[in-house]
């Protein structure tokens, strides 16, 4: 069992001044992450249509859901309008030691084309 898998270390939390991402407690290997914007969403339709402009590729298979994929790495971002929860999946390529600035990057980034 690789060391990265004998320890789950407590959730982890980081900021910049557009987004938080909370890493989620039970995936191990940090490729989950759950997104709390600081700016409110105020039209999710904008919100979807800002990430396809960026070149999310729409890959929604149910209205409730939606999930994008973002090219090019392939990390997919999965929103649920209703609830407003939005959770950011890494590509399970991402390097497990660049998996925390990753995560805040990409969310950084998302937060930027929505505002």
């Amino acid at each position: 069992m690789s060391a990265e898998l004998e320890h789950d270390p407590e959730p982890e939390s980081l900021s910049d001044e557009l987004v938080t991402v909370d890493a989620v407690p039970g995936c191990h290997r940090r490729l989950t992450w759950e997104l709390r914007l600081r700016q409110a969403v105020q039209s999710w339709s904008d919100f979807r249509a800002a990430l396809i402009a960026q070149g999310g590729l729409d890959q929604t298979r149910l209205a409730s859901v939606w999930e994008l994929e973002l090219p090019p790495e392939g990390h997919r971002l999965i929103v649920v309008p209703a609830t407003g929860r939005v959770q950011l999946r890494l590509h399970y390529l991402t390097l497990a030691e660049a998996r925390s600035g990753t995560a805040l990057a990409v969310a950084s980034a998302i937060a930027a084309w929505v505002r």
